[in-house]
């Protein structure tokens, strides 16, 4: 994700770690083929793609007003 990233921003991301605090969760992961097998459901967008919405999303002007 992080390499993503840097090509999405067109440079390289700072990334800061430090030690977990109390209520971090430690691990995340997706695995989309329950929904898949269960709903019927198909991704429609890649994770580049996402990333680049979210990240366009998050530069815009409202995004930094929104309460």
């Amino acid at each position: 994700m992080i390499n993503i990233a840097n090509n999405l921003a067109s440079r390289e991301i700072q990334i800061h770690a430090d030690n977990a605090r109390n209520g971090d969760v430690l691990t995340t992961r997706a695995d989309p083929r329950r929904a898949q097998s269960v709903l019927g459901w198909q991704p429609t967008v890649d994770l580049p793609t996402g990333m680049r919405a979210q990240m366009q999303a998050l530069a815009h002007p409202a995004y930094r007003t929104a309460a």
